[in-house]
């Protein structure tokens, strides 16, 4: 008898590609690192198919291959930016992927071929260690019941905390954030051609414009960014992210200040945050 799979059991493993979407002769996989949740996805943009005579559906096809994941990564202290510092790169790099579900020597792969980081969430909160939402989109999925990464041990380091972190504008420390967030978004888009072979599978990955966004929230002890907004203020802001590691965004201007208020809490200001350029070490 079979049982069902638990998130004990599964694990994810990233290979870069040489070649868009194809696995190395010789392939090195990163260790698996740490993540809280993984969410693969095969899926097809199906094209339904109607005519005249009948209300249903007289054919369901084959559309495009989308293949997709997002998984939640905390960033431990070694190896803490490893793969995803893809998603902000000025280079265009690629990963095969291998999420694998592993019972004994029973295996569930699914393996993403030319999977790119199409957006990246970093967030840190109070009492709560520092984590990467990626979420990403392959080039098609494949399965098999055999594992590819047949060695290496998940890091065991753990992960950053907020008592880690610290946040900086331009100069200035600042020590009223209870919370930071940001984003990069590479806004990937999936381009098939008109083609008899893997015509349903994307033969492109490009990115197109970056978006670099983000937030703090603030205990709510001064009209400073408020003032910012209408002043049309702009500055640098550094976050850290554990270690030595930063994110420094450049030319940032705050989009909008709310301050929510309650008769049986705190005031707390939210100021989410627009930046031309990111630089991530």
């Amino acid at each position: 008898m079979s049982y069902p799979f638990g998130g004990h059991e599964a694990s994810i493993a990233f290979c870069e590609e040489l070649s868009y979407g194809e696995l190395p002769a010789e392939p090195f996989w990163y260790p698996p690192f740490l993540v809280e949740d993984l969410e693969p996805t095969v899926g097809r943009a199906n094209i339904n198919i109607r005519g005249l005579g009948s209300r249903d559906l007289h054919a369901i096809k084959k559309g495009l291959q989308q293949a997709s994941l997002k998984f939640t990564k905390f960033l431990q202290t070694y190896g803490t930016l490893e793969v995803i510092d893809a998603a902000w790169s000025d280079t265009l790099r690629s990963f095969y992927v291998e999420v694998l579900y592993e019972k004994g020597s029973e295996y569930v792969s699914l393996r993403f071929p030319g999977s790119r980081f199409d957006k990246v969430t970093v967030s840190c909160e109070i009492e709560d260690v520092i984590k990467a939402k990626c979420e990403l989109i392959a080039q098609k999925a494949l399965t098999a019941t055999s594992k590819l990464r047949t060695s290496g041990d998940p890091y065991s380091e753990p992960p950053y905390a907020w008592y880690d972190s610290y946040v900086k504008k331009n100069t200035t420390v600042l020590e009223r954030v209870t919370s930071w967030s940001w984003s990069v978004a590479n806004n990937l888009k999936r381009v098939p051609v008109i083609r008899s072979s893997d015509g349903d599978i994307l033969k492109y990955l490009p990115w197109r414009h970056r978006d670099i966004t983000g937030a703090l929230v603030f205990e709510f002890e001064t009209k400073e960014e408020a003032d910012d907004v209408l002043n049309d203020t702009e500055f640098t802001l550094e976050i850290g992210l554990g270690g030595t590691h930063k994110a420094v965004f450049s030319n940032c201007k705050w989009s909008q200040v709310t301050i929510p208020t309650t008769i049986a809490d705190l005031a707390y200001l939210k100021a989410p945050f627009t930046a031309k350029s990111i630089s991530v070490s």
